[in-house]
């Protein structure tokens, strides 16, 4: 028995934590709250009916539950497209950059006779 001061109400969803030690074998899990049982002004024990799973908890220990946090819902983020872009030189760069003339004396041509 937890003497917490009520901050649970019936229909909040809540998380219990797991209970699984020796000779209890509880998953816990998400749920919502059916009934809130209150000792001397404090919150006792509360039982729960699990949402995904099925089934319920009763009297579920306080101290086992904390209030459910919903996850911002949020769109997919993407990465923009990479694309290389490569620009042609501009005519003041053609001058610098041309390309190196081959010499033509270097080459030899064979000529083949048949005979």
């Amino acid at each position: 028995m937890s003497n917490t001061p009520p901050s649970f109400q019936v229909g909040q969803q809540v998380e219990v934590a797991p209970r699984t030690w020796a000779g209890i074998n509880k998953p816990g899990g998400v749920g919502n709250i059916v009934k809130v049982h209150y000792s001397e002004g404090y919150i006792d024990c509360v039982d729960v009916k699990y949402i995904v799973v099925g089934g319920t908890d009763t009297r579920i220990d306080a101290e086992f539950i904390t209030l459910h946090s919903y996850l911002e819902k949020g769109g997919r983020s993407r990465r923009s497209r990479q694309v290389m872009n490569i620009q042609p030189p501009s005519s003041s760069t053609t001058a610098t950059t041309a390309k190196p003339k081959v010499n033509q004396t270097n080459k030899t041509t064979k000529k083949t006779t048949t005979g």
